[in-house]
């Protein structure tokens, strides 16, 4: 049985969904480029800044970390008083008081990320579910 060529109109869709699918393709890969800078940045920030360790902060001044949790809110003891403060909302609104040159200059460079760490997860799972459609037509 001979087939006919497919006609132009389905070979245009086909080539819309080629491209559409490279498109998605490259936003799902920065998303997860995004979301994996996201996850290193928390794992410096859980290391920085874990259970017993000392911070300055700009209104409430020395304090001790009591707690960390996976949203990162920290409880800090400042000298009786215990705070619960969102770590992200410390770094990207400077009030934490950093003495090491080293520690400010990673500080400023994590900010951007930061600053947009609600939406970061969203992104990606928007992406996901964008390129899943057009998997099938994806061509490296």
């Amino acid at each position: 049985m001979e087939f006919s060529p497919i006609n132009a109109q389905a070979r245009k869709l086909h080539e819309e969904r080629v491209l559409k699918a490279k498109v998605y393709y490259n936003d799902l890969k920065i998303a997860k480029e995004n979301y994996d800078i996201l996850n290193n940045i928390n794992d410096f920030l859980y290391q920085t800044f874990c259970v017993g360790a000392k911070i300055k902060h700009k209104f409430y001044k020395n304090g001790t970390i009591k707690e960390i949790n996976d949203k990162n809110i920290i409880t800090v003891d400042f000298n009786g008083s215990e705070k619960r403060l969102g770590l992200n909302t410390l770094i990207t609104s400077n009030l934490l008081v950093i003495e090491s040159d080293d520690l400010k200059e990673k500080f400023e460079s994590i900010k951007p990320v930061l600053l947009k760490s609600d939406s970061i997860p969203r992104a990606l799972s928007f992406a996901e579910k964008n390129f899943e459609s057009y998997a099938e037509y994806f061509e490296e």
